[in-house]
């Protein structure tokens, strides 16, 4: 076993043994963790979960615990986030699949600040405390072991998230930094902030707005 695949593996037994913060449930514990069984750090990497991964994307959350058990613990390919994200990746001649076919010749791998399930809805409201014990917990860690070339953060608390691990100001709003260039990271990555692809998140940026973001990611796709 590869030491990068034992590291992953430890990460995830974490993971799957962790308390989370109040208002959040670990899916290793709803249904006595039935959805849960396979090897990944949560289940948006159920999609893509490479650990040669190239870019690695960071989304807010996965959802709420509701979600989760009506389509035990996959998500739907009619999800508006996973349509438009097969949009968007396009733009980089990435073809991804659908979360119930993958394109698995890819090199990516999709996490989540937050892999507690929450309650309340979709798009419930996030505690701040959520991101960062997510950041400390998982998401530096996983940085470390992926060592990827890209991170592309969706919204507002995944930029912070990342942010919180290169000690990047937070101050700037996603408008500011979707129109500069990439961030380059003290360790030679590239960091892309991009909005949210979801309902909430084409409000404040249309999806034809987000394509253009996104178009100018690929020169720098390898």
């Amino acid at each position: 076993m590869s030491s990068k695949q034992s590291q992953y593996d430890k990460l995830v037994s974490k993971r799957k043994e962790f308390t989370f913060c109040d208002g959040l449930v670990n899916p290793s514990k709803i249904e006595n963790g039935k959805y849960d069984s396979a090897n990944h750090l949560g289940p948006w990497s159920a999609w893509h979960g490479d650990l040669e991964a190239k870019i690695l994307v960071v989304g807010q959350d996965w959802g709420d615990e509701n979600y989760y058990l009506n389509n035990k613990g996959y998500d739907t390919d009619s999800n508006p986030t996973s349509k438009n994200l097969v949009e968007l990746f396009s733009m980089l001649d990435i073809d991804i699949g659908l979360p119930n076919n993958p394109n698995l010749n890819t090199k990516l791998f999709f996490t989540n600040a937050i892999l507690g399930m929450k309650d309340g809805g979709m798009s419930s409201s996030v505690n701040a405390k959520w991101v960062n014990e997510g950041v400390n917990e998982f998401l530096a860690q996983l940085i470390t072991i992926l060592q990827p070339n890209i991170i592309i953060t969706l919204g507002t608390n995944p930029y912070k998230a990342v942010a919180e691990v290169y000690d990047l100001k937070k101050s700037m709003s996603l408008k500011e930094l979707v129109g500069q260039e990439p961030v380059k990271l003290n360790d030679g990555k590239l960091l892309f902030p991009m909005f949210h692809c979801g309902g909430l998140g084409l409000r404040n940026r249309s999806l034809r707005l987000q394509k253009e973001d996104w178009s100018k990611v690929k020169k720098y796709v390898k």
